[in-house]
Order: structure tokens, then sequence, then C-alpha cells
């Protein structure tokens, strides 16, 4: 029965994260990752969502650079453990703000100076160049602006789930 469960919660988790753009290997990784308590080698992993060790491990770069997973080397072995944080407001904010740093910041400080080179040189084509890149300027500048809010009402969600985490230990 418990088997049944928590293969039914590895394949919602993976369902849900190939809904928000994950391929089928990178889903199932991430479901059976979500629902270890403790860190797994790739090894095991492989085994658990029936890819090759060559697939999982380009998974897992991907989303070890996407901060969703930690990587884990153990002194005096030489096999690779991997763990994922259970806290999904966690997991989701540090992605936000990966992408909000790597992205949006890197976007906002180039564009203008990519409008102004733009500004300088007139040629024949370029006006309608420049107002398209002038008009995702302003998008950027606006999104920056829901992602600060959101960021901030995720923090605030993470605070009320640690107090209610440390709430219910304390009891």
């Amino acid at each position: 029965m418990v088997d049944s469960a928590r293969n039914e919660f590895v394949e919602l988790m993976a369902h849900n994260f190939k809904q928000n753009g994950f391929d089928d290997c990178t889903s199932k990784i991430v479901g059976a990752l979500y629902i270890e308590p403790r860190e797994i080698s790739l090894e095991t992993l492989a085994e658990k969502t029936g890819y090759s060790l060559s697939a999982v491990s380009t998974a897992m770069k991907f989303l070890v650079r996407m901060g969703m997973i930690r990587r884990i080397k153990k002194p005096h072995s030489r096999k690779v453990y991997f763990f994922m944080e259970k806290d999904m407001v966690s997991c989701t904010l540090e992605h936000m703000k990966k992408n909000y740093e790597l992205s949006l910041h890197m976007s906002k400080g180039a564009l203008p100076k990519i409008i102004d080179k733009y500004r300088l040189k007139k040629q024949d084509d370029s006006d309608a160049e420049l107002m398209i890149i002038e008009q995702y300027y302003d998008q950027v500048v606006a999104f920056e602006d829901v992602m600060k809010n959101f960021i901030e009402a995720l923090e605030g969600l993470q605070h009320t789930f640690s107090k209610d985490k440390h709430t219910r230990t304390v009891d």
C-alpha cells in the first residue's frame, strides 16, 4: 500500500515538473529525489528512475546548476550523492532569486547601452528594431517589480512555514 502511494506521489511530482517544461527524465529524477529523506547516489537514482547513468548525470548537472539539487561528496568515497531540499517554498525562492539575478538584472543593465547605440547610429530599418528593444526593456523593468514582490511574498511564506515548523517541534 505504501509503495503504491509512494509511486503515486513520485508520478505526481514528475507530472508537475513536466508541466513546467522539464523533460521526462529530469521530471522523474525530481520526483524520486523529493521523496527521499536522505541523499542518494547517482547509481541508485538511475535504478529508481530507469534511466541510464549518463542521462541521469546530465540531468543532475542541470538541476544542480539551477540550485534545486545539492551535490554531495562523502569523504573516502568515490560516489557522488544528491539531495533535494524538502521545503518547496525555499526551493522556489532560490530558483526565483537566481533567475532574477542572472537574467533580469543582467538585461536591465545591458539594455540601456544597447538602446543608446541604436539611437546614436540611425539606420534605415533600425527604428522598428529600436522600438522592439525599448518595449522589451519596459517589460523587463515591469517584470522586475513583479519578481521583487513575488520574492518578498515567498520570503514571508518561508518565514511563516519556518515558524510553524518550529512551533510543531516545540509542542
